[in-house]
């Protein structure tokens, strides 16, 4: 029969908050208790944000250096989406528009967040819908899941298509294809 704390530990893990620096794997190193009142702390952010989903990144640029910090709440077990989570959040490109929302053109229409800051915040949304769209495939048959991560994640791409559309789906799906071929001719 498990204990609380068992109890505790697999409801945490189930729907935990990971704390990813950009640099450095904090959220591994923090114990639970840390991690519940950070959660904590951060529940109106994560609610209510410019990503419209349990994800907020908090930067800071001061003099020529930008930091920052991404928390996203994502329902799995940490054994999941650990490894995940640090695939994703391993490389950024650039020039790209943000979510934040900096101004307003006369017409009313929003000025987002260009620059590095913009760069972060639409690679962080990218990442957190491949991870998403990734985790969500685990539970098809192995021949199924790849179909199914692509089209999510090209569905979750085109509910923000200002910071993050690219390419229509079939143009997407079948440029996978070819990349996806020689690895599988592979045997990866």
């Amino acid at each position: 029969m498990p204990t609380d704390f068992n109890l505790a530990l697999r409801c945490l893990f189930r729907s935990l908050l990971f704390c990813v620096l950009v640099t450095s794997p904090l959220a591994q190193a923090q114990d639970a208790t840390s991690l519940k009142a950070r959660h904590a702390g951060l529940r109106d952010a994560l609610s209510n944000n410019a990503f419209q989903r349990p994800l907020f990144l908090e930067s800071k640029v001061s003099t020529g250096d930008l930091k920052g910090d991404i928390y996203a709440r994502i329902d799995q077990p940490f054994a999941v989406a650990g490894p995940a989570l640090q695939g994703y959040l391993a490389t950024f490109g650039r020039d790209k528009v943000g979510f934040s929302v900096v101004g307003r053109h006369a017409s009313g229409e929003p000025i987002y967040i260009g620059s590095t800051r913009g760069l972060i915040e639409r690679n962080t949304m990218r990442y957190d819908l491949a991870i998403e769209a990734y985790l969500g495939a685990l539970s098809l048959p192995e021949s199924q899941q790849l179909a199914k991560r692509l089209n999510d994640w090209h569905s979750g791409v085109e509910r923000y298509p200002r910071q993050l559309h690219q390419l229509e789906r079939a143009e997407y799906l079948e440029l996978k294809r070819v990349e996806v071929q020689p690895q599988k001719a592979a045997g990866g």
